[in-house]
């Protein structure tokens, strides 16, 4: 059975809890996938030196560093790990649930 697009937003951010940062190649490697299917992806860190959480402006663009706005210092991503929120676009309940469901659905058309 087919469902009509929805026309609203839907922006995956973290569970409730702690934020996680995961290594560097495996964060690169989802947004990647996600990209390619025209989703936007967010870059989230943690400041190593005062533990604020931060998230890049550019969407699909991540950096291997990062400036903390709080207190300056400059974080290598790439040696402490990120995350990523995601946004998606005109996307069908099934594709929604798929998504909370942590399946990534590969789009078709």
């Amino acid at each position: 059975m087919a469902q009509d697009k929805e026309e609203n937003v839907l922006i995956i951010g973290a569970p409730e809890g702690p934020p996680k940062d995961h290594p560097w190649d495996l964060i690169i490697e989802q947004v990647a996938k996600h990209a390619s299917l025209g989703r936007l992806c967010y870059q989230k860190f943690t400041c190593s030196n005062c533990g604020q959480r931060l998230t890049m402006e550019t969407p699909n663009h991540f950096h291997a560093l990062g400036s903390c706005y709080k207190c300056g210092h400059i974080t290598n991503i790439k040696e402490t790990g990120c995350n990523f929120l995601l946004e998606m676009h005109n996307m069908t309940g099934l594709e929604v649930a798929a998504v909370l469901r942590g399946s990534w659905p590969q789009r078709t058309s």
